[in-house]
């Protein structure tokens, strides 16, 4: 009986490892999310100079993140849209704050991608020069919230322009970023793209991020620095 029991152990011992190798063996893609619940957060910083998108946070968040090397068809942006109003002024944007969660690790991101993009058929289009930032070093803080002053101001005359933040994390050592969203939507719903399409969506490019598993219409973001009088030009009629 005892041998017998013996042979019984090795092999719920044998069945052990065959589950343990299949969890490690699983792809990232059974690891990874686009979206998860986060815990409740109030509101962030209200007031900000430029524009402010920080109420009514939602209890999800999406993911906007650049991964290692090696799972690199999971890199992807998430993006919202804002407006400058006014014809005769321009947007010097020196600040931005973006309210975020870490989930499946405690971070921190290695490096954040900040940019500024066009608006293109009601979609994020190409940037506007000098509105492109890499490598940003990650605020001091592990909430997963970042307020991050710009190398350089960003300058946005009038019109609808989409601001994307990606944290740059191998999720094997600090999990995701995820971008908290919002229960209200101001302009378009914002948007997302996968171009490796590891996450098995179709979002290969920007898409409504509705279409890519998003629960609410909008991110938490929101804007600082100062609005610059447009030089007028005088024209000498004939």
């Amino acid at each position: 009986m005892g041998q017998c029991l013996g042979w019984m152990g090795l092999g719920w011992m044998g069945l052990g490892w065959i589950a343990l190798a299949s969890l490690l063996a699983a792809p990232a893609s059974a690891q990874l999310a686009t979206e998860h619940a986060v815990g409740p957060k109030s509101a962030g910083p209200r007031g900000a100079s430029l524009y402010d998108q920080t109420d009514a946070p939602a209890t999800v968040g999406f993911n906007s993140q650049r991964y290692a090397p090696a799972h690199s068809s999971f890199d992807n942006m998430a993006a919202d849209d804002f407006e400058v109003p006014a014809a005769d002024v321009e947007w010097a944007v020196s600040e931005v704050f973006v309210a975020g969660d870490y989930f499946g690790g405690s971070g921190p991101a290695q490096t954040l991608t900040l940019v500024f993009l066009k608006d293109a058929g009601g979609l994020p289009g190409l940037a506007p020069v000098g509105c492109e930032f890499f490598g940003l070093p990650v605020p001091v803080g592990g909430s997963g919230d970042f307020l991050i002053p710009l190398p350089s101001v960003c300058s946005l005359p009038a019109g609808r322009y989409w601001l994307s933040v990606q944290a740059q994390m191998d999720h094997e050592t600090g999990g995701q970023w995820m971008w908290r969203e919002r229960t209200l939507q101001d302009g378009a719903p914002f948007a997302w793209q996968n171009p490796g399409d590891g996450f098995l969506t179709g979002c290969t490019s920007w898409t409504t991020a509705a279409a890519c598993g998003a629960s609410a219409p909008d991110l938490i973001f929101a804007l600082a620095g100062a609005q610059v009088p447009v030089a007028l030009q005088s024209f000498e009629v004939d």
